[in-house]
């Protein structure tokens, strides 16, 4: 569990997040949650040589949901930036073999996991700057 502002905060109280451990705890939430998304199947894990061999003779940088999760677990990811730069990798990645246009189920499941990177960051503190501000609905 990760910790969260005490409810006694006020909606138009800042609530600021100091050092970088809330970040790295921010891109573990949001890999942990990525990993749980049903178009993420396809990107746990890197292709083995047998499965896929044109994958590794065509991709320069592999990466999968695994290595992105490992570097978060290292705190490895500063930013949202950072773990956005990774995951847009991994899914260029695929898109590059297959084709943007192609109707692979892999290309497909891509550009579902891309919205759902973006709702789920959406729904998690920032990281970029540290600090979260509620928004008051009374204003």
């Amino acid at each position: 569990h990760f910790p969260t502002p005490p409810p006694s905060l006020k909606p138009q109280t800042k609530v600021v997040v100091v050092g970088r451990s809330w970040e790295r705890m921010s891109a573990y939430q949001l890999v942990e949650q990525l990993k749980l998304q049903p178009s993420a199947q396809h990107f746990l894990t890197l292709p083995s040589v047998d499965d896929d061999p044109d994958y590794y003779d065509e991709v320069k940088t592999p990466i999968s949901l695994a290595d992105i999760h490992a570097k978060a677990c290292r705190g490895g990811y500063p930013t949202a930036a950072a773990v956005r730069e990774d995951f847009t990798l991994m899914l260029t990645n695929t898109r590059d073999l297959d084709g943007a246009d192609s109707d692979s189920a892999r290309v497909k499941e891509s550009y579902t996991l891309e919205t759902a990177f973006d709702e789920i960051l959406g729904s998690l503190p920032q990281i970029n700057g540290g600090v979260k501000e509620p928004v008051d609905d009374d204003d």
